[in-house]
């Protein structure tokens, strides 16, 4: 009976640990500005290290997607960056190809992140890509970086076409 009186001490312990550590998170989370008008929901404040990769993952975003300052990736992207995306090689001039490319396709495209998570060295983005092109509908990403001392070494992304309202089964919405 005490056996297994302790181990149920010891399951609602840990139950109650995980639940909060959840709220902990949830309690944490914050909300910055990326620039004037978008505001990006991020979870728990991270250590010093992981909020400079944060920033570099950011700025990258707003400078070379947003603003396609191609000149400036230099500045985030090192030149050993490591792409698991199938469509782009690796380096530097991988991920520009890429861009310029999308900017061909989709001249007024841009990016908000909708939500931006650090863990250790990794970075996860929620983005909604809107290309802007009539008959074309927009992206839900998931975009994983490896970084280092402010630097993108390593990336990983999955995707999804935006479905049109009328096609969701539920009222959530996708962001």
């Amino acid at each position: 009976m005490d056996s297994l009186f302790n181990r149920l001490i010891i399951q609602s312990v840990f139950c109650l640990g995980v639940v909060l550590l959840g709220g902990y998170q949830l309690l944490f989370a914050q909300e910055i500005k990326t620039n004037e008008s978008e505001k990006v929901i991020t979870g728990a404040k991270g250590t010093a290290e992981e909020e400079r990769n944060r920033k570099a993952v950011l700025d990258f975003y707003d400078a070379v997607i947003n603003k396609k300052e191609y000149s400036r990736a230099p500045e985030w992207v090192d030149p050993g960056y490591k792409q698991h995306k199938p469509q782009v090689t690796d380096g530097t001039n991988g991920v520009l190809d890429f861009m310029r490319n999308i900017t061909k396709l989709y001249p007024n495209n841009k990016v908000q992140i909708v939500r931006s998570f650090v863990d250790g060295d990794y970075v996860i983005l929620h983005v909604h890509v809107m290309q802007n092109k009539p008959g074309v509908p927009d992206r839900a990403v998931m975009d994983i970086f490896r970084c280092k001392n402010g630097k993108l070494l390593e990336h990983w992304d999955v995707d999804q076409e935006v479905p049109a309202a009328s096609e969701f089964k539920n009222s959530n919405g996708i962001f």
